[in-house]
């Protein structure tokens, strides 16, 4: 494969983010919501060097004021009725 795509990457670790990247794919595409569950991590020492807060979150901060961005929001679902999504938001 060419292109590794990690559905909700918010919840993930480093290693489980970075792991595809041993297997020479050309593409890493990341999905999630940084607003949502972050990744659990037990660890204090994890903790103390701000490993609860998800690489894709990271890499979210650090391209949203890049004149480049590669992060794009997407504006349509197709998991649920239109009246259920509306409900909650």
């Amino acid at each position: 494969f060419s292109a590794c795509i990690i559905d909700e990457a918010t919840q993930c670790t480093e290693i489980e983010i970075l792991q595809p990247l041993t297997f020479n794919i050309s593409k890493l595409i990341l999905v999630g919501d940084h607003n949502q569950l972050p990744a659990t991590v037990s660890s204090q020492l994890a903790l103390r060097k701000n490993f609860d807060r998800s690489m894709f979150e990271r890499f979210y901060m650090y391209f949203s004021d890049k004149s480049v961005n590669p992060v794009f929001m997407l504006t349509e679902q197709f998991s649920m009725h239109s009246e259920i999504c509306r409900f909650p938001s």
